[in-house]
């Protein structure tokens, strides 16, 4: 899912945005750390239209899991000779999702993402998983669970990534705790 949204990062490179909220304020190490664990490292980022906020720990917890990030985008965006509203950049970070997830890579392993409709967060929100199996040359499989809000002018990620399936009872309270925070 990190792809998804360096993809979407990247092809905003354009854009301009106003008011950018600090990703890291959404949710602080101490609530990422009391689903992760102790010890995270604070990973950041931000430019005028994309906040991103990283935890991640030196190697996964007992549970499996391993990062927690935020990433938030704010519009309206010019792009490609358009104005693209919040609603316009939720619905062109899915389409560019799906194909960059799903299919077969060259080391013989598999990825896979569903998305499901999420009700009660935001303007339009819906849950991601993305499943990534390598078996070449060695089997491994690592797995990560967010959930994606449309709200007013921006889009909040807030994902989980770890070695075996995070749970959306863990997720989906830091969701709405990052979300309180925006405006």
């Amino acid at each position: 899912m990190r792809r998804f949204i360096l993809l979407l990062g990247l092809w905003l490179s354009l854009a301009q945005a106003a008011n950018l909220t600090d990703a890291c304020t959404l949710l602080t190490q101490t609530e990422a750390e009391a689903v992760l664990g102790k010890g995270s490292k604070v990973i950041r980022d931000s430019n005028e239209y994309q906040s991103f906020c990283a935890y991640r720990l030196p190697k996964p917890a007992a549970g499996g899991l391993q990062i927690l990030q935020v990433d938030l985008f704010v519009g309206p965006l010019k792009w490609n000779n358009q104005t693209l509203d919040s609603k316009a950049m939720f619905a062109m970070g899915l389409d560019l999702l799906r194909p960059a997830m799903q299919g077969r890579d060259g080391d013989g392993g598999t990825n896979n993402i569903t998305t499901t409709p999420l009700s009660g967060l935001g303007d339009e929100a819906l849950i991601f998983r993305y499943t990534l199996s390598i078996k070449n040359p060695i089997i491994a499989t690592a797995y990560d669970l967010g959930i994606l809000v449309c709200k007013g002018n921006q889009v909040l990620a807030v994902q989980l990534d770890g070695q075996q399936p995070p749970k959306l009872k863990n997720l989906q309270p830091l969701a709405r705790k990052a979300l309180s925070w925006l405006p």
